[in-house]
């Protein structure tokens, strides 16, 4: 298992990442949160039916 933690600093130029998801980053950061987690669906085959 990788346990390298990926930071605000490192995918700050993700294009995956929208603006909207930065200030909402920097408001966590702010509210002094745990963790923030990304997720995403790689295809519609992972939602089933």
């Amino acid at each position: 298992m990788d346990t390298d933690m990926l930071t605000y600093q490192d995918c700050r130029k993700t294009p995956w990442i929208t603006e909207t998801d930065k200030k909402d980053i920097l408001f966590g950061i702010k509210q002094k949160v745990n963790f923030i987690a990304l997720s995403f669906v790689r295809s519609l085959k992972q939602f089933g039916k």
